[in-house]
């Protein structure tokens, strides 16, 4: 019992670690397709404005 509470935990523990570091889906933030983006793992994304559009 007490190994499948380590197991659990362990688990656990692991994902909320590398839960943030995991890449974006939605990586244009809502502004649509003349914007380009850049995701950052301990913040907002960066977001410049293509050029040209």
């Amino acid at each position: 019992m007490l190994v499948l509470a380590f197991i659990a935990v362990a688990i656990f523990a692991t994902v909320v670690i590398y839960y943030p570091f995991l890449p974006q889906r939605n990586s244009n933030a809502g502004f649509g397709p003349d914007w380009d983006c850049t995701p950052h793992p301990s913040g907002e994304p960066t977001c410049t404005k293509k050029i040209g559009r």
